[in-house]
């Protein structure tokens, strides 16, 4: 459910309404790209039938206005775990059919001790870098960047949806 705070009306219509809480994270979607495997000089560590294994995460940020990417290429780990030695096995063999089907857009869950990690990824992540700013009104972020020019107002500082609602009440007080 999508929290709606309402800041002023105009005649039965609310002129903002705020979407996001100003300190919410934007989109993220996280990917599983891989996995590593513990290792001792190029060997595998085994310790009592299991291998440590961490998994590797790419996240995607999007602009809450567009809907497209922003621009962010780091690499996130997960916790590292251990796995029956069979199954890192298997792991290990099929690695490179992992980042083939990783690269043709196949989904790749991640283990249930990551959820906590891949829930949070958003706070991890210096948003300012990345985003143009998160409007006051109603809390969309607004990616940096060229293609993400049109998705933010200059005259007023804000989102381009704040920005164009108030083009309108301008107008409206200009016709009263």
């Amino acid at each position: 459910m999508t929290h709606v705070r309402i800041d002023e009306y105009a005649g039965d219509v609310p002129v903002f309404a705020r979407v996001r809480k100003t300190d919410a994270p934007p989109s993220v979607v996280p990917r599983v790209v891989g996995y590593e495997f513990a290792k001792f000089g190029g060997i595998p560590i085994i310790t009592k039938g299991f291998a440590t294994v961490t998994y590797r995460y790419s996240i995607d940020l999007l602009c809450d206005v567009c809907g497209k990417k922003v621009d962010y290429k780091k690499i996130h780990h997960g916790v590292p775990g251990e796995a029956p030695r069979t199954e890192a096995e298997r792991m290990a063999a099929a690695e490179k059919k992992t980042r083939q089907a990783i690269a043709a857009g196949k989904e790749i869950g991640w283990p249930a001790r990551d959820d906590e990690l891949v829930k949070n990824l958003a706070r991890e992540i210096n948003l300012h870098k990345h985003f143009r700013l998160q409007c006051p009104k109603c809390g969309r972020w607004v990616g940096r960047g060229r293609e993400h020019a049109e998705c933010f107002d200059d005259r007023w500082g804000l989102c381009r949806f704040c920005g164009k609602t108030m083009e309108k009440l301008l107008e409206k007080q200009k016709e009263k």
